[in-house]
């Protein structure tokens, strides 16, 4: 019967890219969802201690010694650090959402996402991009677009939410997933007139058994093209 199935005429409907196609679609549809908040996303409320951020010594080393705040820690001239480390490999999706607001002049603060080792040299891509257009950059994070980053003219008190394709970063079009992949870690530095609320991440990696479902794949097309 097995042979029957796969060898006899009912095979001949199907192409091999067909089979490949239904199995890519398996591994897709069983890819496993992971969610890793830093912070709390709770207005700015200072009624409640947020964990504080961990950045990683190889990006303080990196940094210097900025002075830096901590989640929902209003205020100017202090810089923010934090580190996503203990990432698995093989991430197939991935995306970052910030909640943040200006608290002060803030039109000129840039968002940051690096890699540094532990001697804090830099070893992958770097992404930057400014919130607003305080630098005569013409692409920025805050939008609308016509908007100014300041914080005597912004009233939401619970902040704005931007959120980050790492496959496809706003403003360039960066996917920073390859070197996620293959560090397990990026950090993220923010300049320096803008308070934030929290981070989350949300990435996708494939399920138990899609990879070898993709590899069965590979054997039956292989198999159909020798017939």
């Amino acid at each position: 019967m097995h042979t029957a199935l796969w060898g006899g005429s009912a095979m001949n409907r199907f192409s091999a890219v067909s089979v490949l196609t239904v199995l890519a679609l398996a591994g897709v549809a069983s890819a496993q969802s992971f969610t890793v908040s830093h912070g709390a996303t709770d207005c700015f409320s200072l009624s409640s201690i947020d964990p504080l951020p961990t950045p990683s010594d190889g990006l303080l080393t990196h940094l210097g010694s900025p002075p830096l705040r901590v989640y929902d820690e209003l205020g100017v001239d202090k810089g923010f650090a934090d580190t996503f480390s203990g990432l698995p490999s093989g991430i197939v999706s991935a995306s970052l959402d910030i909640v943040v607001k200006p608290a002060g002049f803030g039109h000129n603060d840039s968002f940051n996402i690096r890699f540094a080792n532990a001697s804090g040299v830099l070893v992958g891509p770097s992404y930057g991009q400014y919130f607003g257009p305080g630098n005569g950059n013409t692409t920025w994070l805050m939008q609308p677009a016509t908007a100014t980053w300041w914080g005597f003219n912004y009233s939401d008190v619970c902040g704005y939410t931007i959120t980050m394709d790492l496959a496809n970063m706003p403003g360039t079009g960066a996917n920073l997933l390859p070197t996620i992949n293959g560090l397990g870690f990026f950090d993220v530095w923010m300049q320096d007139d803008t308070a934030i609320d929290s981070m989350t991440l949300r990435y996708q990696v494939p399920a138990p058994g899609s990879a070898a479902l993709l590899a069965l794949g590979g054997l039956v097309a292989a198999r159909r093209r020798r017939r």
